[in-house]
């Protein structure tokens, strides 16, 4: 049984449910082929974000390995696309817990965040420059903003302040040295993502953590 939590933008929800296994990011649920990317997970309930009308599984399998990153120098590039944006903000709030703000500020690069539809947030604009981003690519989200993280938004519907479009096309249209060579590059999201972020990584020794959630 899912209980709502708060209505969120764009129609949609936070909703919980109970999950005895314990789940860590870079892991998921599926449920009658359906994957539900976990935004939280806190005694044995997992959060997720869904659309308000959503239909429930009755049972649910976790799939996935946990993302284990050493704290360490090395910056990370969180991206995220569709439902994948819970699973990098469940991600981002865990390395906050385990590192503390100063350390996460000082490890994360950038976050570059895609949706074809309603963003689960409102876009705000950010206060942090990013040199490499198109002119008007000037939208974040109120939760980076507040943590001090360098992020943008790319939507597929035109909302303002974002890039105009998926988030692999804005990868395509950054120069080439956008990801340096010791960057750490974390991704969630569909086919076309994954696939994009590895031929702008070919031939790189960049590490990767590319999770599929199409």
């Amino acid at each position: 049984m899912a209980n709502l939590i708060e209505k969120l933008p764009g129609n949609q929800g936070l909703f919980s449910l109970g999950f005895d296994d314990i789940i860590c990011p870079g892991q998921w649920l599926v449920g009658d082929g359906i994957n539900y990317p976990v935004y939280h997970y806190a005694n044995h309930k997992a959060q997720i974000i869904v659309p308000l009308d959503h239909k429930f599984s009755r049972e649910y399998q976790l799939k996935g390995q946990p993302i284990d990153i050493a704290n360490e120098d090395r910056k990370i590039l969180l991206l995220a696309e569709n439902n994948g944006i819970a699973s990098l903000l469940f991600l981002m709030n865990h390395l906050k817990e385990q590192w503390g703000l100063n350390i996460l500020r000082r490890r994360i690069s950038q976050i570059l965040v895609g949706s074809r539809t309603a963003f689960p947030f409102q876009p705000v604009p950010s206060r942090f420059m990013i040199t490499a981003m198109p002119a008007d690519t000037i939208a974040s989200s109120q939760l980076f903003e507040d943590l001090g993280l360098p992020a943008r938004l790319a939507s597929e519907t035109g909302a303002a302040g974002c890039f105009d479009g998926s988030l692999s096309l804005l990868l395509e249209q950054l120069e080439d040295n956008f990801i340096e060579s010791e960057t750490i590059v974390i991704a969630f999201g569909t086919n076309e993502l994954l696939t994009t972020i590895k031929k702008l990584l070919e031939g790189k020794t960049n590490k990767q953590f590319l999770i599929n959630l199409e």
